[in-house]
Parts: C-alpha cells; structure tokens; sequence
C-alpha cells in the first residue's frame, strides 16, 4: 500500500468515527487542539496528523 492510499484510508477512517460520534469538523479539531482546515485535510487523505496530535 502506497502513503497515498494510507492516506486516504486513514482519512475516511477518522471521518466514519467522528459521525459515528456526531461530532463536526469544527469541534473535532477544537478538541484536537488544531486548525479547522488542517482536521480538514487530515480527513481528505491529504495531509497525516503529527504524532502530537494522535
């Protein structure tokens, strides 16, 4: 498996979670202490969150 597809895979896992939760993008992000549009693209499959944030 390529980053690419790790990526994305790992994305639309957070995402299923955090419906799963009923949670948005917003207070997802408040709550991991990051920016909005940087959660955005973690869930996009753009971007992996910092060992930090996890």
């Amino acid at each position: 498996m390529d980053e690419k597809q790790l990526k994305k895979d790992f994305g639309n896992r957070i995402r299923y979670i955090r419906k799963q939760k009923k949670l948005t993008q917003e207070i997802l992000s408040e709550i991991a202490d990051i920016d909005p549009q940087h959660y955005c693209k973690i869930e996009n499959g753009t971007h992996f969150p910092s060992p930090k944030i996890l």
